[in-house]
């Protein structure tokens, strides 16, 4: 059984794919319905793909993972929640936001929200209820996943640690068992319209991190297949996403879905179906473009929002819409002829172009200077 976690191709492959189907939905491309079925489901289950065991096996082990999630997921929400909040009024006068009402005669569909200068009490509110992972901004809209995979991830760790203070043998099941539970809980509460602060959303995902790690477990015993089983595995999983289509939707940022088994069997045949393209790419030249978006998708899902502004102010300029059409959300006729595949490109090219120029000065301005360095030998 293996036992280390590195960094592994078609993961990273997975998560790239992944990411620009969300974009590619986000910019009302006339498929996101099916892509809408897995897109983000395999999000949580490539996170519980590199869940360690170990990191449940005591208090401190607990702890510790706490403090690397809050670093990853709860930290960027509490920055760009505050960020995208302090620049709301300036969005506003930017044509970003809008409080004209005549949008809603040119824009119907979308998600259209007018908004109104923000008073800086109501602002501090927000950036304060960002801190419990609730505070609410447009551009920010996609960050209900941050605040849920990390509560999955988090619930995981502190249920493994306390199976196995509680038992001695039979932890995986035992976590499956929990999982199940959840899934079932969960979706009582999507019947009930319940929400519970995210809370209903953990207890219907919990299961995906679960089966992520399962998949990890399960990883070497079929590290030497080939091309010839992964081929009809992505056709099967393929047919299964396209049958599950014509039966109903999944929304998992509403914690939407049909019924527990249709939920599985999306969620799994989705991991199958990108599980398998990931092994071509990773032998073809997509690898290296794909690998470098999978190691970027947190900036994505913070930004993809406002770099979907510069391609409809481009849309605005092209059809003489007015300026306050900019505002419309999460894009502006992105389901008319291709425009999607421009929001596509630019929602997930700029944020990876940002990301690569910020990283790339952060390690030039941590490098040592060369006098420095020589005068410290």
């Amino acid at each position: 059984m293996p036992v280390q976690k590195k960094r592994i191709d078609e993961i990273d492959v997975i998560k790239a794919i992944g990411i620009i189907l969300m974009v590619v939905g986000h910019a009302e491309a006339p498929m996101k319905q099916f892509l809408y079925l897995f897109h983000m489901a395999i999000f949580f289950i490539a996170s519980g793909f590199f869940f360690k065991p170990s990191s449940s096996d005591s208090h401190k082990a607990v702890a510790k993972t706490l403090l690397k999630k809050l670093r990853q997921l709860w930290v960027p929400y509490v920055v760009w929640n505050t960020i995208y909040t302090l620049l709301s009024n300036l969005f506003l006068r930017c044509n970003i936001y809008t409080d004209n009402p005549a949008l809603l005669q040119y824009i119907s569909g979308n998600h259209v929200t007018l908004h109104e200068s923000m008073p800086v009490a109501s602002m501090i509110q927000n950036i304060l209820k960002g801190l419990l992972f609730l505070g609410n901004t447009e551009m920010g809209g996609a960050f209900w996943f941050l605040k849920i995979l990390f509560l999955v991830s988090v619930s995981y760790c502190f249920a493994d640690y306390l199976i196995k203070r509680l038992f001695t043998s039979h932890h995986l099941l035992l976590q499956g068992l929990l999982s199940l539970v959840l899934l079932l809980a969960g979706f009582g509460c999507h019947l009930m319209n319940l929400g519970l602060f995210g809370f209903a959303q953990t207890f219907s995902y919990y299961w995906l991190y679960y089966a992520g790690h399962l998949f990890f477990l399960a990883n070497h015993r079929h590290s030497l297949w080939n091309g010839r089983q992964y081929l009809p595995i992505a056709a099967i999983s393929f047919g299964v996403l396209l049958l599950l289509n014509t039966q109903g939707e999944i929304a998992l940022d509403q914690n939407s879905y049909v019924n527990p088994l249709f939920f599985l069997l999306a969620s799994l045949a989705g991991w199958c179906l990108l599980y398998s393209i990931a092994y071509f790419v990773v032998r073809s030249v997509l690898k290296a473009p794909l690998i470098f978006i999978g190691q970027r998708t947190l900036s994505i899902v913070i930004l993809h929002f406002l770099s979907f502004k510069l391609v409809a102010a481009f849309v605005v300029w092209f059809y003489g819409l007015p300026g306050f059409c900019l505002a419309s959300f999460p894009c502006l006729y992105g389901s008319r002829g291709l425009w999607w595949v421009a929001y596509t490109i630019v929602g997930t090219g700029l944020p990876v172009l940002l990301d690569y120029l910020y990283h790339t000065c952060i390690a030039r301005l941590q490098q040592p200077r060369i006098g420095k360095t020589s005068m410290g030998q």
